[in-house]
């Protein structure tokens, strides 16, 4: 730790501290990758920490590299699949759910993403739909069996 963030104290030299690491993280893995474009797990490493700090943007382009990289890697596409939430990208969301439950059927967090997409773009009975494949695979899921509950609700079934 340097002394800027022991003198800061308590929260907020450890938030600067982070900061400065995320920083440093990132300029290695882009002294990496110049080095090794080819790489696939360490765009995926590059993509992670981007989409921890926020970063989505940038996080979705880095997912992209990995991907085009290892395709059927289930990693790279699940974390795109964060970053497109993120980014209330819904169509997209969509579209890489459906990538991704191509390579796992039975990956409930791509299913509730797409049931989640499709409640946000106002399309109900799909979203149903999507929140029966959620329970099909996970029938204890608190967040599915709520959901659809409220979804039930307010369309008066």
């Amino acid at each position: 730790m340097t002394h800027t963030t022991r003198t800061l104290g308590g929260s907020g030299g450890d938030v600067l501290a982070a900061a400065n690491q995320n920083e440093e993280a990132l300029r290695s893995f882009d002294e990496a990758l110049c080095q090794r474009d080819g790489d696939a797990a360490a765009w995926h490493a590059r993509a992670e920490l981007l989409r921890r700090i926020g970063r989505n943007v940038d996080a979705v382009a880095s997912y992209d590299r990995a991907i085009a990289l290892i395709p059927k890697s289930l990693a790279p596409h699940g974390g795109r699949l964060e970053a497109l939430r993120a980014l209330a990208r819904w169509d997209d969301v969509l579209a890489e759910a459906s990538k991704v439950i191509s390579l796992d059927p039975r990956y409930a967090g791509a299913l509730y993403a797409k049931a989640h997409a499709y409640l946000q773009m106002n399309r109900r009975e799909e979203a149903l739909a999507a929140l029966d494949g959620v329970l099909a695979v996970e029938p204890r899921s608190y967040d599915g069996l709520e959901t659809k509950r409220q979804l039930l609700l307010a369309s008066g079934m």
